[in-house]
Parts: structure tokens; sequence; C-alpha cells
């Protein structure tokens, strides 16, 4: 008993760690924030700057930094041509909705953010 009440303990303090390393502001960069909600369990594919393509389930949040000066484009695309409906992707900068974008079976969603 005494070694899962350790365990625990040390799963605990490593993920309050991991967690305030992952939010903690960056000098120089600004965090962004990406948004995709529409019909729960569709996939999607989405695009950071035309590269990487990954297919992910709606709804999708994640975060991530760049420097400023800098752009960043996303787009999201529904992964099956014969999807129906819509969804929506957002961008927030620091916290703060900068952009949105609907994205349906014939068109993707894209927001372009110049980080200030």
């Amino acid at each position: 008993m005494k070694i899962l009440i350790l365990v625990a303990a040390i799963v605990t303090v490593a993920f309050l760690i991991l967690t305030l390393f992952a939010v903690r502001p960056r000098k120089g960069q600004q965090h962004i924030v990406y948004k995709l909600e529409g019909p729960v369990g569709r996939g999607v594919v989405y695009t950071i700057d035309g590269k990487d393509q990954r297919p992910v389930l709606l709804p999708l949040n994640f975060s991530f930094w760049k420097p400023r000066g800098t752009s960043v484009e996303l787009t999201a695309r529904f992964q099956d041509n014969f999807d129906k409906g819509s969804f929506e992707a957002r961008v927030y900068l620091d916290g703060q909705f900068v952009e949105s974008a609907r994205g349906s079976e014939s068109e993707p969603a894209t927001v372009r953010v110049t980080i200030p």
C-alpha cells in the first residue's frame, strides 16, 4: 500500500512540473491555441504552414509557441469527402480570440495569424 501511495505522489509531482513548464511564458514568444469544433468523432486533417498533415478526431484543442513577428497558417478539412456538415477553426493568441473560419465537406477552414 505504501508503494502505491509513493508512486501516486511521484506521478502527481511529475504531472505538475510538466504542466507548469508547458504553460509558462517563453521569452519573445506568443502562446497560440488552435481549436477545431464540430461533429464529435468526425475525422479531420489539419496542417500547420502547409506541412505535416495530421489526422485527428473532432473536437481538438492544442497549443504551441511562436516567436513574435512570424506568421502561422492553420488549415483543416474533413478527412473523407463524403462527410456532411461543418466545423469551425478558431485561433487564440495569449488567451485572446483572434480569428475563426468555417469548413465544410467542400471547403477547408483556413486561419492565418501574424504574431505581433
